[in-house]
């Protein structure tokens, strides 16, 4: 069974980081990712879509994700969510 600390032993600003620090460093790791995944291939299909056609955007936004999952392998050889995603896909190495 769980019992909570004692108050009078207990600090809460000792055991609670910043939150701004924490904030920035969530930010630092997950806006690449973000840009990656979603708002480079929006902005894309966006583009092309009124430019050119449905088709070539589709493809286009098809090749982006396909690039971006082979630089992830090429950048991490033992990330294994990206080898999971070639295998869910039907690719082999």
């Amino acid at each position: 069974m769980l019992v909570p600390a004692g108050r009078a032993h207990h600090d809460p600003d000792a055991s609670r980081p910043s939150r701004i620090p924490l904030l920035l460093a969530v930010a630092r790791r997950g806006i690449p990712d973000l840009l990656e995944s979603t708002i480079v291939p929006a902005i894309l299909f966006f583009v092309l879509v009124s430019t050119l056609n449905a088709a070539v955007a589709m493809a286009a936004v098809l090749a982006w994700a396909y690039g971006a999952l082979l630089r992830r392998i090429a950048a991490e050889p033992r990330n294994t969510a990206a080898r999971t995603t070639v295998v869910a896909t039907g690719w082999t190495k």
